[in-house]
């Protein structure tokens, strides 16, 4: 179980809805839809547009993005969790690792309510990068990108 944040609920709420699953794709072979796989294939196609987006919202003809892969955004949310003092275990049970030991035997807590409060944790400061209200000066705010044009 994954308690979402409100940023994660409104950006769902803005996508299409074409089957039962989250993200579910239409599938010519079984007539209706089926789960999203095939994520790397995906990426290859969103690359070429976040570069072009970029291009569009800076003027540099020139703009390029580094290489970047999906577990990357992973790594990114546990670290930022750790450095906020997230509980090692909790940004464990997020990033849905196994536990080993007798421990999963005993433990059968699902950590829903700290797992919630990570999460929103995590939602809040991605709100505050993409708004501008906060990161590093190599960081470019959307919104004031958009207001240059």
């Amino acid at each position: 179980m994954v308690p979402l944040s409100p940023l994660a609920l409104s950006i769902l709420a803005d996508c299409p809805k074409l089957g039962a699953h989250v993200f579910s794709a239409l599938s010519a072979l079984r007539g209706g839809t089926i789960p999203i796989s095939g994520w790397s294939k995906f990426k290859a196609r969103l690359d070429p547009l976040a570069v072009k987006a970029l291009r569009g919202l800076t003027g540099d003809s020139e703009a390029t993005i580094p290489p970047w892969r999906l577990h990357d955004l992973r790594r990114s949310a546990g670290t930022y969790l750790a450095r906020a003092g997230v509980d090692r275990l909790v940004i464990s049970k997020i990033l849905n690792h196994a536990e080993g030991g007798l421990t999963q035997i005993y433990d059968r807590h699902r950590y829903v309510a700290e797992k919630r409060r990570a999460l929103d944790l995590w939602g809040e400061r991605l709100e505050a990068i993409v708004e501008g209200r906060e990161g590093p000066d190599n960081v470019v705010s959307l919104e004031a990108a958009r207001g240059q044009r």
